[in-house]
């Protein structure tokens, strides 16, 4: 018996044990208000997630790789490595956390507080990506856009220079000039303010319906559509107050 290996599964009492854990984790998801966000993201019922969580769970710990058989492999090394890079405490699957968690919850005198149990949960919570998160994707089109518009600013400046009522092409490349930069910034910035990536492409969709409105104006005579440098003008100020509200939010890094 001395040499026999003993999972991790097998230590803590095998299949009612891992049920226990999973329903015990979910069901503080479900009625923690710390949790509601991360509830928010989860069907209606839980009883899926629950399911797939214990599948996952028994094969982790080295029980039968039932999650593996139904699901096929998780491959969780791919997906993390497509994804922003975290640190190694909070890149920690809620596979581990749900077991380390709910054992700690259950044991008598343990230092385990409901903040702290929210705490976890929260941390759990932001594996899952959030819309403004999910927009992280769209951060090679800000410095696409960015090149675009600083390529446009300076080639609309020479244009201006030739003479004649080039008041628009000035304006049109005062515009790209002025947000190219910024938009590079954002870019910069967008791993460590939450808000940088949508601000970006809200600012960039504002200069291309203003300086495409002021280039249509000059070239063919009549706007892209009523309003549209209005339209763009309010877009770009919206961006600029999203930047702002990047303050107020925490930060990712």
């Amino acid at each position: 018996m001395s040499g026999e290996t003993v999972t991790l599964y097998e230590a803590i009492g095998g299949e009612p044990t891992v049920r226990a854990l999973t329903r015990r984790f979910y069901h503080l998801m479900d009625t923690l208000p710390e949790a509601a966000r991360c509830r928010a993201v989860h069907p209606p019922s839980l009883e899926g997630s629950e399911a797939k969580l214990y599948d996952y769970l028994t094969g982790y710990l080295g029980g039968p790789p039932v999650y593996v058989q139904k699901h096929g492999h998780p491959r969780l090394r791919s997906r993390i490595s497509q994804r922003p890079s975290v640190p190694r405490k909070r890149r920690n699957g809620s596979s581990a956390s749900a077991v380390l968690w709910t054992k700690q919850s259950r044991t008598p005198g343990s230092a385990t507080s409901s903040g702290r149990r929210s705490s976890a949960l929260h941390t759990i919570c932001r594996t899952r990506n959030s819309w403004l998160e999910r927009l992280d994707n769209l951060r090679p089109l800000i410095l696409f856009l960015s090149g675009i518009f600083g390529a446009a600013g300076v080639a609309l400046a020479a244009a201006a220079s030739h003479g004649g009522d080039t008041r628009l092409l000035g304006t049109a490349s005062m515009m790209c000039l002025v947000h190219a930069p910024a938009l590079v910034a954002l870019y910069a910035v967008g791993r460590r303010v939450r808000t940088a990536t949508l601000a970006a492409l809200v600012i960039s969709l504002g200069t291309l319906v203003f300086a495409g409105d002021l280039l249509a104006r000059h070239f063919l005579g009549s706007g892209v559509f009523p309003m549209a440098a209005p339209t763009g003008g309010t877009a770009m100020i919206l961006g600029w107050l999203i930047v702002a509200a990047g303050a107020f939010l925490r930060s990712e890094g």
